[in-house]
């Protein structure tokens, strides 16, 4: 039996007209996996006015994958059989792949979000009979919406902000954070970085504001060339917040625990190029939902350092972004 996987792919792929293309196969968990090279879901092909080896081209957008085993649990209730984690590892690697081969930055990795949809067909290609309690196909149709309300009272609370102001740079960071997902790796070092640059100036901002001698300050901050004789970010975070503003990130543990993970995801990704966390054997991948995590975690971190800062040091903050997401399974009988 075979289990027909089709997934719309949020790029696409330029092919040349005519070209021929061997299909691959190889075994996966149990499961004989047949790649067949990428097609357009649309009637006709879009011409896109694009040679290769003069040649004309049309774009792709769409990949069929077969997976196949004597049987499949095709059960109306039943769970995904491939499951989803397993057709997400065949056509990451696949999309990883040719993203090393060509060096296409444009190619992701697919994601939760991504339609799927699975035909169970007979070893011949041709469809299954209906049979009462049983599934010939399923799949997901995902919605997103990504809207900013913008009422009478945000538009005067932008315009409430002198034109040019100098705004928060590590709320700029933590947005550029959660646009570079599902880049996991990079949108932890961008979220890491954003807390760098929070803690460092926040504690700036509040030695000035006490009016304390700026040449102990310089000294704590910069002693030679020594990375080791400067405050790292865990001591600012600790020692030197406890000293200046009479809290520690260490008072807030749930919080503490979330940066000391951000903290290994980033030095994971900037060592080894996978954001990892967790002890050397037991390591698990940062997940895009941890990824998730991690931005709200320092979303947190911020709003509770905020508090301890003075009235007049405290920037104003906004929250009006509004997301939708919708997903229903799709069971064809």
């Amino acid at each position: 039996m075979i289990a027909r996987v089709t997934v719309k792919l949020p790029f696409e792929f330029t092919l040349p007209d005519g070209e021929e293309y061997l299909r691959y196969e190889y075994t996966h968990k149990g499961y004989l996996v047949l790649i067949y090279p990428p097609i357009s879901q649309a009637k006709e092909p879009t011409q896109n006015g694009i040679t290769i080896d003069d040649r004309p081209s049309h774009q792709v957008d769409t990949l069929v994958i077969d997976f196949q085993k004597n049987e499949f649990n095709r059960e109306v209730n039943s769970e995904y059989d491939p499951s989803v984690d397993v057709i997400k590892e065949v056509i990451n690697d696949f999309l990883n792949r040719i993203r090393y081969v060509v060096k296409a930055a444009q190619i992701k990795p697919i994601t939760s979000d991504t339609d799927l949809h699975v035909q169970y067909l007979n070893e011949d290609f041709t469809e299954l009979e209906k049979m009462e309690g049983y599934i010939r196909g399923r799949g997901t149709k995902s919605f997103k919406f990504n809207a900013t309300a913008i009422t009478s009272d945000i538009w005067n609370s932008v315009h409430s902000l002198p034109p040019f102001s100098e705004l928060p740079i590590w709320r700029t960071l933590l947005l550029d954070a959660e646009a570079l997902l599902p880049e996991v790796g990079p949108s932890v070092v961008l979220t890491f970085t954003a807390l760098e640059v929070f803690i460092a100036k926040i504690l700036d901002l509040k030695f000035n504001h006490d009016g304390k001698d700026n040449v102990l300050w310089e000294w704590i901050n910069d002693r030679g060339d020594s990375y080791s004789k400067k405050p790292n970010v865990n001591e600012q975070y600790d020692s030197l917040s406890k000293i200046m503003l009479g809290n520690s990130l260490k008072e807030r543990q749930d919080l503490w625990k979330l940066f000391v993970e951000l903290q290994e995801a980033r030095n994971s990704f900037a060592h080894a190029g996978i954001a990892k966390i967790g002890k050397k054997d037991k390591q698990v991948e940062v997940s895009i939902e941890k990824a998730r995590l991690f931005i709200l975690n320092a979303n947190e971190i911020i709003k509770y350092f905020r508090e301890m800062l003075p009235s007049d040091l405290q920037w104003q903050e906004y929250d009006n972004k509004i997301k939708f997401t919708f997903n229903q399974p799709i069971n064809l009988n």
